[in-house]
């Protein structure tokens, strides 16, 4: 009966890919997988494949193999399509991908401010020859509002930036995509880190919020014990993904008392690097030695510290607290790394500023989930 059912699966499913791609202008040739833009060979079901594309940022459609066979399944995922469209083909049916870099070279229709990715994406929609856009980040500023939106009727040369310094959407729309020369595909290579994400995102608001509802979010989200078990904690907030605050969790810490400058600029030898940066408005870090941060903090200097706690200096705040008791037993991410399934790491990071410091908005390695806790201050986590 399995079996029977997952051949009526993959029917239905190569009827699908066939109308989809029925209005496409080109088909390509096999030797689209070997370019960049591909990803390597994936085994996986077909349905969840392109289940998992249509809800990724960067998938822009998955083909089955190049021999056009349903039985071999193999498939691959694309980071565009454009005209390299096969039989086998589903195009995803977001409008735009995300890319993980810059724009470099291609025609330029204009460059405008003081857009939300909302209005940008419209605006390219807007205009009949524009096939993508890209725009700088920059740290605790532009979140509400891009501080510059470059667009583009070509797109020949693309840089990724790990940093995730820029961000670019290329247009999947094949009308507009599809003529030669218009979009470089191989200029767009797979961004595998991008890519990999064990969850779908849980917001379905895609807008940053403003600071009006992050204010009145700031008192009005729900508070509870941190004397919950973890199968109840597990039941009514990790399941339906529900945002809660757990207090009292550091009661009976250490890090209560021995984080503080007075306590943390005498505590680790001053030539140990750790990974920070220096000034109010950069988000470029570099490996400090620890007494120019203690200066830092006794001067009273602008500085922010973020760093995973694998060397040894660091190894020594381990001491300082524990895992809340919700959490205990439930770090599947540990688990996989003790498997090597999974990305390395100790995962366990620690963070210490002056007032105004913070990260820009970022995407945490494969989307993984963590638990934060706060011990001195005021801190706003904005998820959307």
């Amino acid at each position: 009966a399995a079996a029977a059912a997952a051949a009526v699966a993959v029917a239905l499913l190569t009827a699908l890919l066939h109308v989809h791609v029925a209005a496409a202008i080109t088909t390509a040739d096999a030797s689209i997988y070997d370019g960049s833009f591909t990803s390597a060979p994936r085994d996986d079901d077909l349905l969840h494949a392109i289940e998992s594309c249509d809800h990724s940022v960067s998938c822009a459609g998955i083909s089955l193999a190049s021999n056009g066979t349903v039985e071999s399944h193999t498939i691959y995922e694309h980071t565009f399509v454009g005209p390299y469209v096969t039989p086998k083909t589903h195009e995803t049916y977001k409008p735009y991908t995300y890319h993980r870099g810059e724009i470099t070279r291609g025609n330029i229709i204009s460059t405008e401010t003081g857009l939300t990715l909302r209005d940008a994406k419209k605006y390219c929609t807007d205009h009949d020859n524009c096939v993508a856009f890209s725009y700088p980040l920059r740290s605790l500023t532009g979140l509400n509002y891009l501080p510059n939106v470059t667009f583009y009727s070509t797109l020949e040369e693309f840089e990724p930036s790990e940093m995730d310094d820029y961000r670019s959407y290329v247009s999947n729309d094949v009308t507009r995509t599809s003529p030669a020369g218009i979009v470089n595909a191989d200029a767009l290579p797979y961004d595998e880190k991008v890519a990999q994400r064990p969850y779908r995102g849980c917001c379905t608001r895609t807008d940053v919020p403003t600071l009006a509802e992050v204010e009145a979010a700031d008192t009005t989200l729900e508070r509870i014990s941190c004397n919950i078990t973890r199968e109840e904690f597990f039941l009514k907030y990790e399941v339906p993904r529900k945002p809660v605050m757990l207090v009292g969790c550091d009661a009976d810490w250490p890090a209560r008392t021995e984080w503080t400058y007075d306590k943390l600029a005498p505590r680790f030898y001053n030539e140990s690097k750790w990974r920070a940066r220096l000034g109010g408005k950069t988000e470029d870090y570099e490996k400090i030695e620890w007494g120019v941060l203690a200066n830092a903090m006794a001067e009273n200097k602008p500085f922010y510290v973020f760093d995973q706690l694998e060397h040894e200096e660091g190894k020594k705040l381990e001491a300082d607290y524990v895992d809340p008791l919700p959490m205990q037993g439930g770090n599947l991410y540990q688990q996989m790394n003790d498997r090597d399934i999974y990305w390395a790491g100790p995962l366990r990071w620690f963070c210490v500023g002056k007032f105004g410091s913070g990260t820009k908005s970022h995407i945490d390695p494969f989307s993984s989930d963590a638990w934060n806790s706060l011990i001195r201050g005021h801190k706003w986590w904005i998820i959307y």
